[in-house]
């Protein structure tokens, strides 16, 4: 957890944090508590109402990220283990079902290019939408560059799954 403390930024873990927190209230419990000190236990409370709210992980999953969905919710999107080679598209989406899961759509294809690149290797996976443009396409993400392009459907390429939790 990130907190500033007389205009110097400190890290410090969850456990830290509510020690720190609740030893300085308990302490200025008879006297009027600063600005500073209340500005620091909402952070602290903002922040673990956050972590409070992450989706948990199953063991070989990695946390992506999550972006705001049209609805105004966030939608959390987590890396599932495990890997598909030499697959065309619609085999790849049904593959990443059977994980229980969905191909990346192209948000989440450039998060994981930025965050979780060193889970890939540096090939096109699939993503899970169609070409608006062209039918018979649909899109991908480059591990070596970080590129995404549209390729035809019957080409073989890799394929990864992700679930995603709506909070």
């Amino acid at each position: 957890m990130n907190l500033t403390i007389n205009g110097l930024p400190i890290v410090v873990d969850q456990v830290a944090a509510e020690e720190i927190v609740q030893r300085h209230l308990q302490r200025r419990s008879d006297e009027q508590k600063s600005p500073e000190l209340l500005d620091w236990a909402e952070q602290f409370n903002a922040w673990k109402a956050r972590i409070d709210q992450l989706p948990q992980l199953k063991p070989g999953e990695k946390y992506l990220g999550a972006h705001c969905g049209p609805d105004g919710k966030y939608v959390h999107t987590i890396l599932l283990p495990g890997v598909a080679r030499n697959k065309n598209w619609q085999a790849a989406m049904e593959w990443a079902v059977d994980q229980g899961g969905y191909l990346p759509n192209r948000i989440e294809g450039a998060m994981l290019f930025a965050y979780l690149k060193s889970e890939f290797e540096n090939e096109v996976y699939w993503l899970g939408e169609q070409s608006a443009d062209d039918s018979v396409c649909a899109w991908t993400q480059g591990f070596d560059y970080g590129d995404q392009d549209y390729w035809l459907k019957d080409g073989k390429l890799m394929a990864r799954a992700v679930r995603r939790v709506t909070i």
